[in-house]
């Protein structure tokens, strides 16, 4: 009876911690609310342009990604998006070519783009892996934040209902969400080396 008592603390110890660790927003930082004129990255002059950034070894990027293929397949050509990986110094390019810059390739209407040093996602304040800013055809921030409800799930959610409400009306409902992905600066997940 106690190795079952034990079994089962330890059993609800550990679901409980994987909830709090998937239901955990990761750290954001203010974004700029004006498109940056120092940036490579294209923004569209004729349409609102989408920017995620994403560490290409994080798992819970897949449902990020899958969140926006759904906001794209309803944005009824008003949206162009630019998907934006990490790749540290020294590592070959290979490194952030992952199943997760195919995903983002197979995408309509998307530009997968490498991050050498991490320039970009520091230059627009991005931490997070799946951090996601929407910005107006003049340049001018209307979203900021994540498009999943948790770390790894795909699904309705706030973030994707406010964009796409602002795509079809003009009007966005909810201008900043919690983002739930890895830290885009963090080189100790598995894979990572």
């Amino acid at each position: 009876m106690i190795v079952f008592s034990v079994w089962l603390v330890l059993t609800f110890s550990g679901m409980a911690a994987l909830w709090l660790y998937s239901t955990t927003p990761g750290h954001q930082d203010a974004a700029l609310t004006r498109w940056p004129t120092s940036t490579t990255l294209q923004r569209a002059s004729d349409r609102c342009t989408l920017v995620m950034f994403v560490h290409p070894k994080c798992p819970c990027s897949q449902a990020s990604l899958s969140e926006l293929a759904a906001i794209l397949a309803h944005s009824a050509g008003h949206l162009h998006a630019e998907v934006v990986f990490l790749s540290p110094s020294g590592k070959p390019e290979s490194w952030v070519h992952t199943g997760l810059w195919e995903t983002a390739a197979r995408l309509p209407e998307t530009s997968p783009v490498s991050d050498p040093a991490g320039r970009e996602a520091r230059m627009f304040h991005a931490s997070v892996s799946g951090e996601t800013l929407v910005y107006d055809s003049l340049g001018n921030l209307r979203f900021h934040g994540g498009i999943t409800d948790g770390r790894g799930h795909a699904g309705d959610n706030p973030g994707c209902s406010a964009i796409q409400t602002y795509l079809h009306t003009g009007t966005i409902p909810l201008s900043r969400t919690p983002v739930f992905g890895c830290s885009l600066f963090d080189h100790s997940m598995p894979g990572d080396t």
